[in-house]
C-alpha cells in the first residue's frame, strides 16, 4: 500500500511493482533486508523480540545464504533501532564481518545514550526527490546502521591493507572540535572496545595532519599504535579495505 501511495504522488510514467517469493533450496550470494527488522514483531518485548530476530536471521544464513555469501543488515541511525542492531550482533558475533574490528561485546551497548551509525553528506538524486518526500523520508545527507554476517569466518579486519592494519581502528563519532582541542570515538581491538583520542590544537604538525581529514566510519592507525593524546611525532594513517584476489 504504501508503495502505490508513493507511486501515485510522483510524477513518473510506469512503475512496475513486483514480488516474488525466495525459491526452496536455493542460496544466493548476497541477501539484503533494508529496514525489515525495525517493521518485525514490534509488539514484543525487548529480549523476545531480540531473541525471534536472532531466529530469523540464523535460518537465512543456514539455509538461504551461500557458503562465502553476505547477508546485509542495513536499519535507521536511530538510537533505539541501532542498539537493537548491535545486541543482535553480540548474539552473532561468530558470523560478524563488519562494521566492527573485532569480537568483544558491542561497547555501545553499556551506556543507553550511545550507539553507531554511519553518516554520508550524500544527497539522493533530484527525480528521487518526490519519492522520499511522499514516503516522509529525509533526502539530504545518508545515515544508517548496517551489520554483514557470513559464513566462512572472514572479517573485515583481514581486508584492511598497510603495515598498521594489526593495530586498526575505527572512527565512531565525528571528529569534535572544542575550544584547543579536538577529539573522537574509535572502536577496535587494541582497547577492547571504545576508546577516547584527542590532539591540542598546538600540537597540529605534518606528521599527524592525517588527524583532520578522518570522517565517522573511516579506518585508522595511530603511531605509536597505543596514542590516546596525539603529540607532534605522532602519525595518523587511514586505512584502505581491499579485497583479495578470492573475492574481487
Amino acid at each position: 500500500d504504501l508503495a502505490r501511495d508513493v507511486v501515485r504522488k510522483t510524477s513518473f510514467d510506469a512503475v512496475s511493482l513486483r514480488v516474488e517469493p525466495p525459491r526452496a533450496r536455493e542460496r544466493y550470494d548476497v541477501i539484503l533486508l533494508g529496514q525489515v527488522l525495525s517493521e518485525l514483531h514490534r509488539d514484543l518485548p525487548p529480549e523476545e523480540r531480540l531473541a525471534k530476530h536472532e531466529t530469523f536471521l540464523r535460518g537465512l544464513l543456514q539455509t538461504s545464504l551461500a557458503p562465502d555469501g553476505s547477508l546485509v543488515i542495513v536499519e535507521p541511525a536511530l538510537r533505539e533501532r541501532s542498539r537493537h542492531l548491535h545486541a543482535l550482533r553480540d548474539r552473532l558475533a561468530a558470523q560478524v564481518f563488519a562494521p566492527c574490528l573485532h569480537e568483544n561485546p558491542c561497547p555501545m551497548l553499556l551506556r543507553e545514550n550511545d550507539w553507531c551509525h554511519e553518516d554520508h553528506p550524500i544527497d539522493l538524486p533530484p527525480e528521487l526527490v518526490p519519492v522520499a518526500k511522499a514516503a516522509g523520508l529525509r533526502w539530504q545527507g545518508l545515515t544508517y546502521a548496517y551489520l554483514i554476517l557470513r559464513n566462512d569466518g572472514r572479517t573485515l579486519r583481514q581486508f584492511v591493507r598497510g603495515a598498521a592494519a594489526p593495530d586498526s581502528l575505527r572512527l565512531v563519532s565525528e571528529i569534535r572540535r572544542t575550544k584547543g582541542k579536538s577529539e573522537a570515538l574509535l572502536c577496535g581491538q587494541r582497547s577492547q572496545g571504545r576508546d577516547s583520542v584527542m590532539r591540542l590544537d598546538r600540537e597540529a604538525s605534518p606528521a599527524n595532519a592525517g588527524w583532520d581529514k578522518l570522517h565517522r566510519g573511516d579506518l585508522v592507525a595511530f603511531t605509536p599504535p597505543d596514542a590516546k593524546r596525539l603529540g607532534k611525532d605522532a602519525n595518523v594513517a587511514r586505512l584502505r579495505v581491499e579485497p583479495d584476489e578470492e573475492t574481487s
